[in-house]
């Protein structure tokens, strides 16, 4: 198969999958999802948008082999910004009502154990296309050996993943029906950022032992491993810096962060929120007007920063960079 025709078909295949019907989240749900958004469209991603339209941080492809071009930034409406096939109607509705349809309390443990659950849930999607996507091309006789044996690993990749984050979304459901013992919550107000950031975190800290997923011959060694959920984004006239940890798997850099954030000037916070998005996060979204004042030059070195970095999962990432730098 030619270059060409195999970035066809394997952009139709992702797509295929992307699209698929799935079922809802909520365990014990057989009903088919609804879309679903990560974040509230009224009352936080409207807040940022122009035009019905915010900025979001994309992969142009997964098979793009342009250096200077993988990553870009794209407008997308707020009915399709951080949404998935997540839940049922009835779920979505009733489950979520108290971050969507009424004024957020932040000091209640369930407004953050919802935040930190779709969060979950989204990941869990995209681990699951990525994973039918792989397997779909593995039982093919239509690929190559050589390129079956890169899908592998993406394969197993993507089932660990899934199994690692279905035990912390059981937990989750647990603190959503009550049950406060398996959670640490915090969360800091600050001034207004137009950054939404929502996703699992893994960190490999070598002083972490549960973090280790694999040994030096790939062996598996823990199934469950150090994962933290963080939540950033504006509501009304302030910003947010949510974080959810469990205590049976704490995350010492992300419970150090959060204490260094909480105790910080906003110059070092903009600067640790640049370090998240160009070193961290690859799912976030910003508003136009903060995209044309940060300017293409800057942009395009966050593209470029978040490719070299793009499997460093260690905790002592350090880059000589700030976005906001200037702003």
């Amino acid at each position: 198969m030619d270059e060409k025709k195999l970035l066809h078909e394997l952009e139709k295949i992702m797509k295929k999958h992307r699209n698929a019907r799935y079922k809802c989240s909520f365990a014990g749900c057989d009903q088919y999802s609804i879309k679903s958004h990560v974040l509230q469209k009224n009352g936080i991603l409207k807040n940022i948008a122009e035009k019905q339209h915010v900025s979001q941080f994309s992969s142009k492809s997964l098979f793009n082999n342009d250096e200077d071009s993988r990553f870009e930034i794209r407008k997308v409406g707020i009915n399709d910004v951080y949404t998935f096939p997540g839940f049922c109607n009835k779920h979505d509705s009733e489950i979520f009502s108290s971050i969507e349809d009424k004024e957020i309390d932040f000091s209640n443990r369930k407004t953050h154990a919802l935040f930190a659950y779709r969060s979950i849930c989204q990941e869990i999607y995209r681990k699951r296309t990525s994973l039918n996507f792989a397997t779909e091309i593995l039982i093919s006789p239509d690929f190559s050996h050589e390129f079956k044996l890169l899908l592998a690993d993406l394969r197993m990749g993507s089932e660990h993943g899934i199994k690692n984050l279905e035990f912390f979304k059981g937990q989750l459901e647990k603190e959503i029906d009550g049950d406060p013992t398996h959670f640490t919550f915090d969360f800091v107000e600050f001034d207004k950022v137009d950054v939404c950031i929502s996703a699992p975190l893994n960190i490999f800290d070598k002083q972490n032992p549960l973090t280790h997923t694999h040994d030096d011959d790939l062996n598996i060694v823990n199934e469950i491993y150090v994962t933290s959920i963080i939540n950033i984004f504006p509501y009304n006239d302030k910003s947010y810096f949510l974080i959810a940890t469990n205590k049976d798997y704490e995350c010492k850099w992300t419970l150090d962060k959060f204490h260094l954030f909480k105790s910080s000037d906003q110059n070092f916070r903009l600067k640790m929120i640049s370090d998240f998005i160009s070193t961290r996060f690859e799912f976030w979204c910003f508003s136009p007007q903060l995209q044309r004042k940060l300017g293409s030059q800057k942009i395009l070195e966050l593209c470029k920063i978040w490719q070299n970095e793009l499997l460093n999962f260690d905790d002592n990432i350090d880059i000589d960079f700030n976005l906001f730098e200037s702003c």
